[in-house]
C-alpha cells in the first residue's frame, strides 16, 4: 500500500483572484486558476506586463492578500496570514526611517528569536549587513542611505531572519544599472550559501534569466494565467560575463522578448495545455544544456 503523497516545498493550488461587480461594471478577473510548485531550493522568477497580478500572486504567497479561490501550501503548511517563514524584499525597501541600519535587521531578528541574548542578537544581525556590503554603515539611518544601500539592508533584514521561502517583488527595479548588477551578485551569493526557497516578481528579462533556474511567464490581464514555464539550465555559480557571450543567452532572450511583446497578447486558450507543475512543454523547452559557464 503506497503511502500518502508528499507536496512540493511551495505549492500553489488554483488560486484565483477576482473583484466583484461594481454598477455597470462586470466582474474583474486578475487571474484564474494558477497553478505551480517550487521545490526547496530553487530560484522561479515570474515575468509578464503589467496588470496580470503578478505582485498579488506573490502578496497571496506571503499572506499579506486572500485569493478569491484556491490555497497556498509551504512545507506542507497551508498559508493563511503572514509569518516568519515568509520573508517578503519589497522595490522600495520598507524600512523603519527612525531605526539605523542595523537597527531594521536587529528588529526582524528579534521577532524571529525573542529568547536570543543581546550579544547573540548582535553578531546574528552584524553578519548579514556585512555580507550584503554594509560595514561601517551600521549606524546610518535609510534617510542617509543611497538607494542601493537600503535595498541591501532590506535583503540583509529578510535572510536574516532565515525565511523558508524568499519572496521578493521587483527588489532592484528602482537602481541604476550599475548597481542592480552588484546588488544581484550579492543576492546570488547569500541565496547560494543559505539554500533558500526563492520567488521573485521582475520586469526584467535579463535579470530573470541571469538569477533564476525557471521561468513563469504569464499571459495579460484580465483573466492571466501561466501560459509558459521555461527552464534555464546555465551551471551554477555563475559568471555574467560568460552568459552574455554565450549565444544559448541570446536565444532565451529573444524567446522571451517574442513572448512578452506578440504572444501574451494572444487569446487566454495560449496556457491551456500548461501543466500544473513545474515542468517545461515542448514549446517552452529550449536548447540550453546544463554546462559551464566559466
Amino acid at each position: 500500500m503506497k503511502g500518502p503523497v508528499s507536496k512540493p516545498f511551495l505549492q500553489v493550488e488554483g488560486i484565483s483572484k477576482r473583484f466583484p461587480a461594481r454598477g455597470k461594471q462586470s466582474e474583474l478577473v486578475v487571474f484564474e486558476d494558477v497553478n505551480f510548485s517550487v521545490p526547496r531550493g530553487e530560484f522561479v522568477s515570474v515575468i509578464g506586463h503589467s496588470g496580470c497580478g503578478k505582485s498579488t500572486i506573490l502578496s497571496i504567497i506571503a499572506g499579506l492578500t486572500q485569493a478569491s479561490a484556491g490555497y497556498v501550501f509551504v512545507g506542507g503548511k497551508v498559508v493563511t496570514r503572514p509569518g516568519l517563514a515568509r520573508g517578503v524584499i519589497f522595490q522600495n525597501h520598507s524600512l523603519l526611517p527612525w531605526r539605523s541600519a542595523l537597527g531594521n535587521v536587529l528588529f526582524s531578528v528579534r521577532a524571529r528569536h525573542p529568547d536570543w541574548s543581546n550579544p547573540q542578537l548582535l553578531e546574528h544581525a552584524l553578519r548579514y549587513l556585512h555580507m550584503v556590503g554594509l560595514k561601517g554603515a551600521e549606524s546610518r539611518k535609510p534617510a542617509e542611505l543611497s538607494g542601493g544601500m537600503r535595498q541591501r539592508v532590506g535583503i540583509a533584514r529578510a535572510f536574516a531572519i532565515e525565511p523558508q521561502v524568499l519572496l521578493m517583488d521587483e527588489p532592484f527595479g528602482a537602481l541604476d544599472a550599475l548597481t542592480r548588477a552588484t546588488i544581484q551578485d550579492e543576492l546570488l551569493t547569500l541565496w547560494q550559501s543559505t539554500g533558500q526557497t526563492a520567488l521573485m516578481i521582475t520586469h526584467d528579462v535579463d535579470e530573470a534569466i541571469y538569477l533564476s533556474d525557471r521561468i513563469l511567464v504569464m499571459s495579460d490581464g484580465p483573466n492571466a494565467r501561466i501560459a509558459e514555464v521555461v527552464p534555464v539550465n546555465f551551471a551554477r555559480p555563475r559568471v555574467r560575463s560568460a552568459i552574455l557571450r554565450d549565444p544559448r543567452y541570446h536565444e532565451l532572450r529573444a524567446h522571451l522578448l517574442d513572448f512578452l511583446t506578440q504572444g501574451s497578447r494572444q487569446s487566454p486558450e495560449l496556457g491551456a495545455t500548461a501543466p500544473s507543475a513545474l515542468v517545461p512543454t515542448e514549446t517552452s523547452t529550449l536548447p540550453i544544456q546544463q554546462g559551464s559557464t566559466t
